[in-house]
C-alpha cells in the first residue's frame, strides 16, 4: 500500500513547531515577559495604537527583549495553528485509518484551547492562567504526538501478528506521572519571581523528590518494555516489526531521562539572583523544559505502540 507522505509531514511539522513554541514560551516565563505586549488579537503598540496581531509593526516587535520573546511566542502559535489545520485537511483527504483523522482533530482542538487560554492570560493579566497555559502546553504536545504517531507510515502499514499482553497500564501510569512531575516543575518555575505564588515556592523540594520516584518508575517501565518486546518476538516472529518501535522508544527514553536529570541539576545551579535572569539560567531552564516535554512525548508514544501491539491480537 502506497501512502501519501503529506499527513506525516504536516504532523511532524506541527510537532516540531510546537516544540519551538514551547521553548520560546519557556523564555517568556523565565524572563517575566508575559505582559510585554498588551492585548491579544489586537496588540497594543508603543503609542497606544492597536494592531491586528499578525500585522504588529516589525520595528516594535524587537523594541526590547520581553516584547521580542512574547510576540515571537504569539506568532509561532499562529503558525502552529495553521500547520494543525493543514494536518487535519490532509489526513481527511488521504483517508488515513488507525485513528489518525480523529487524532488530528483532537490535536487541533487542543491547540485552539491552548491559544485561547494564553489569550485570556494576557487580557486578564492572570498569573494563574499563565501557570495553566504552561501545563496545558504539555498536554497539547502529548496530543500532537498521538497524531504524529498515527499518521506515520509504520502505524499505517505494519503487519499484524498475535502478541501477548504488554505493560500498557504501566505505560499510561508512567505518562501521567511524567505529566505530574512537569506540573510540579511549573509550580516551581512560576513561583520563582511571582509574588502571587509565594505559598508554593517550596515546590522545588516536591519536584526533586518526585524526580527520584519517577526515575525509578521509568527504569522499571523501560525494563518491562524490553522484556515484552523480546517475549513478543519469541511468541510470534512475525511481530518483529511491532517490537522495533518499542525497543527504539525504550532507548530514547533512557537517553532523555539521563539528559533531563543533568539539566535539572544544572538549572538548580544556574539560578542565582531572584531579580535578575542570567543567560545561563535562561538557556538551561528552556532546555530542561523541552527535554521534559520529550520525555512525556516518548512515554505517550510507547502507550500507543503497546496499544497497537495488543490490538493486533484480534486483528
Amino acid at each position: 500500500m502506497t501512502l501519501s507522505p503529506w499527513p506525516r509531514r504536516f504532523a511532524l511539522t506541527t510537532f516540531f513547531l510546537t516544540l519551538i513554541l514551547t521553548l520560546v514560551g519557556s523564555q517568556v516565563t523565565t524572563t517575566g515577559a508575559g505582559m510585554a505586549v498588551k492585548g491579544w488579537l489586537m496588540a497594543e503598540g508603543e503609542n497606544g495604537t492597536y494592531h491586528f496581531m499578525p500585522f504588529f509593526p516589525f520595528a516594535e516587535w524587537f523594541r526590547d527583549h520581553p516584547t521580542a520573546w512574547e510576540h515571537t511566542h504569539r506568532m509561532i502559535g499562529v503558525v502552529v495553528g495553521l500547520a494543525a489545520i493543514g494536518m487535519v485537511v490532509v489526513t481527511r483527504k488521504c483517508r488515513l485509518a488507525g485513528g489518525a483523522q480523529a487524532a488530528a482533530w483532537i490535536a487541533l482542538f487542543a491547540i485552539v484551547v491552548q491559544g485561547t487560554v494564553g489569550g485570556f492570560r494576557v487580557l486578564e493579566n492572570a498569573p494563574n492562567l499563565a501557570f495553566l497555559h504552561g501545563v496545558l502546553a504539555q498536554v497539547t504536545i502529548a496530543l500532537i504526538t498521538v497524531a504524529a504517531v498515527t499518521c506515520s507510515n509504520a502505524w499505517q502499514t505494519l503487519p499484524g501478528g498475535r502478541t501477548p499482553d504488554g505493560p500498557r497500564t504501566l505505560a499510561l501510569v508512567t505518562s501521567l506521572l511524567v505529566l505530574g512531575q512537569i506540573t510540579l516543575g511549573a509550580v516551581y518555575r512560576h513561583g520563582l519571581r511571582n509574588p502571587e505564588f509565594d505559598e508554593v515556592k517550596g515546590g522545588l523540594h516536591m519536584h526533586i523528590t518526585a524526580a527520584f520516584v519517577l526515575l525509578g518508575v521509568i527504569i522499571f517501565f523501560a525494563i518491562r518494555v524490553a522484556l515484552y518486546a523480546n517475549r513478543m518476538v519469541e511468541a510470534n516472529p512475525a511481530a518483529a516489526p511491532l517490537a522495533a518501535p518499542l525497543n527504539n522508544g525504550k532507548r530514547r527514553l533512557h537517553a532523555l531521562i539521563g539528559t533531563q536529570i543533568l539539566l535539572g541539576f544544572a538549572a538548580w545551579m544556574a539560578f542565582g539572583d531572584p531579580d535578575r535572569v542570567s543567560l545561563a539560567e535562561s538557556l538551561i531552564a528552556g532546555a530542561h523544559l523541552v527535554v521534559g516535554a520529550l520525555v512525556l512525548v516518548q512515554t505517550v508514544a510507547l502507550v500507543l505502540w503497546l496499544q497497537r501491539a495488543e490490538s493486533e491480537v484480534t486483528a
